[in-house]
């Protein structure tokens, strides 16, 4: 059985990673009932025996625990992966506006130049490697403005600490102010059948500079690390790179899982969609 993956560029800085990825929140622990490290470490490397080489993390996932974890599984293998990590999500500092407690620590969404050098050293230094491929802003800062933000990542891009830059969890008018300066590669933004917000504004603006001659691709971006039969889903996201001035999209979406992981999909009904989507606490995802 051949392990050859089909692979995309994130937007057009040449960075190119497999179709199909690999998302680390639950390997985190926090709020998924803890982590088997051997377990997880195991997923990581199994996922990069297939061929899948985009692995997705972020250091609010467990508080820094889902990337050490990434780092250990990628340790001797860096090579072989693309990764995706993320900041804006701090605890270090009690800067921009409270968010959520993990682990009984306020945890604040924080975007200025001085968390955004903090946060990309502690990641470094977790995930054992001198660079990251996809840096996303995670949640976005009110009480600092994009340009100041989108300046100290282009720092880093210019330093060789990143690169490529991404943006998560933004509306309309902050995707427009990023796309502004010119400088963003990618956004990651959650859909499903069930929550398709993103096709109104932000979909629109990924493309308006697209010719219409030009095929945007698209591709599956996973953010569990194994098939749950609990959820009886595997969550996946889909991107579309595009030009410099429109970013490359990626959107989570959930597809049901094969009869060998759990029950049919005739036979699960997802309990008041609306409220297990927009009825919690704020999620790190």
């Amino acid at each position: 059985m051949s392990n050859e993956q089909l692979t995309r560029e994130i937007g057009r800085t040449g960075v190119k990673a497999s179709a199909v990825g690999l998302g680390t929140w639950a390997i985190g622990g926090w709020m998924w009932g803890g982590t088997d490290e051997g377990e997880s470490i195991a997923a990581i490397q199994a996922s990069l025996d297939a061929g899948v080489t985009l692995i997705d993390t972020a250091p609010a996932y467990g508080l820094g625990r889902s990337e050490e974890i990434v780092g250990k599984a990628l340790a001797g293998r860096r090579d072989k992966a693309v990764i995706a990590t993320k900041c804006g999500l701090v605890w270090h500092t009690t800067k921009g506006r409270h968010f959520f407690d993990q682990d009984g620590k306020p945890v604040h969404r924080y975007l200025g130049r001085d968390a955004i050098v903090h946060e990309v050293e502690e990641s470094l230094k977790r995930l054992g490697t001198d660079y990251i491929d996809l840096y996303i802003t995670h949640w976005q800062d009110p009480t600092t403005p994009i340009e100041e933000t989108v300046r100290a990542l282009e720092d880093l891009k210019n330093a060789g600490k990143i690169r490529a830059i991404g943006a998560s969890n933004v509306d309309r008018s902050e995707l427009e102010a990023y796309i502004a300066t010119g400088r963003l590669d990618a956004i990651q933004e959650r859909f499903s059948m069930i929550d398709r917000e993103i096709e109104a504004e932000l979909l629109p603006l990924t493309t308006a500079t697209v010719s219409p001659r030009s095929a945007i691709p698209r591709w599956p971006w996973a953010s569990c690390p194994v098939p749950s039969a609990r959820t009886g889903c595997l969550p996946e996201t889909i991107s579309a790179a595009t030009t410099r001035a429109s970013p490359s999209v990626t959107v989570r979406r959930r597809r049901p899982l094969p009869r060998r992981y759990g029950p049919s999909p005739k036979s699960m009904r997802p309990a008041s969609p609306r409220r297990s989507l927009h009825g919690r606490l704020p999620s790190p995802a």
